[in-house]
């Protein structure tokens, strides 16, 4: 799922800068002539519907494709943005694994090393960090839950020569502590997900919107220019259409042969059918 706004949006976005420049440049010129088109509708006392101010009007057309083109860019910028946090908190939670794993090691270490490997088991040590985030964190929580059960650290052999006891119970609060901050981490990056993903809504909308915006805009300018006597400029600004797609047509079933049947009358004389 890229940030980078599509090819076909750019080019939208460049053809809409163009429709509102040739707007904005002719406005005054084809006002004139569009007053001109319609002065028939109005008699000499008067009457008739009111002349439409078509300088203000072809301005509205400018701004409100201008602000379409504009939501278009905001929307980017707001998804581009939402990506890169992303990024930063899949980054950040990759680092807590790691963290979690560090940590994990140095404590079965030490507890190998101070009350030999038949402890190992008792606390829930006994197997290297898991590879995966939810194993690696199931598993620290196993060992934490076991350091903490009086029965099994009971039973655990005492120090070797020379060596203190370890405090199970801090031991189960340092690995505890590093599997908070990944709960948090793991938070951080469901949370950044779902923004981006309501950003990439927002970004697909704000295209739709553009899209209809200039299409119809661009022909309002079309049809004005071209009333106006414009043809070039509004040939410049025409929105092709769309290629439609041709179907190849089904292989028609074989033919079988019919009864003789009287010939057709005459299409003056045919049944007329609803």
């Amino acid at each position: 799922m890229s940030s980078q706004m599509p090819k076909k949006a750019v080019k939208s976005l460049d053809q809409s800068e163009f429709v509102v420049a040739s707007t904005m440049t002719a406005k005054s010129s084809v006002a004139v002539k569009l007053t001109e088109v319609y002065a028939p509708t109005r008699s000499g006392d008067g009457q008739g519907p009111p002349m439409t101010d078509f300088d203000a009007a072809q301005e509205s057309n400018a701004a409100l494709l201008g602000h379409a083109s504009g939501e278009v860019r905001r929307t980017q910028q707001v998804y581009g943005a939402a990506r890169v946090q992303v990024s930063k908190a899949r980054d950040q939670r990759k680092q807590q694994f790691q963290r979690v794993k560090e940590v994990h090691r140095d404590v079965r270490k030490s507890v190998e090393g101070t009350h030999g490997e038949a402890a190992l088991l008792l606390v829930g040590l006994e197997a290297a960090p898991a590879r995966t985030i939810t194993a690696a964190r199931e598993q620290t929580l196993e060992a934490v839950g076991r350091m903490r059960n009086p029965e099994l650290v009971a039973q655990v052999p005492g120090a070797r020569a020379g060596q203190e006891p370890l405090d199970f119970e801090h031991l189960a609060n340092a690995l505890e502590a590093e599997v908070l901050k990944l709960d948090e981490a793991m938070a951080a990056v469901k949370n950044a997900v779902k923004l981006a993903d309501q950003a990439l809504v927002a970004k697909k909308q704000a295209l739709a919107y553009h899209r209809r915006v200039y299409v119809n805009v661009a022909r309002i300018q079309e049809a004005y220019f071209r009333l106006a006597g414009f043809d070039d400029l509004a040939e410049r600004i025409r929105v092709a259409e769309p290629a439609r797609r041709t179907e190849k047509p089904a292989e028609a079933p074989e033919e079988t042969p019919e009864p003789t049947s009287p010939s057709p009358l005459p299409e003056e004389e045919a049944p007329v059918t609803a």
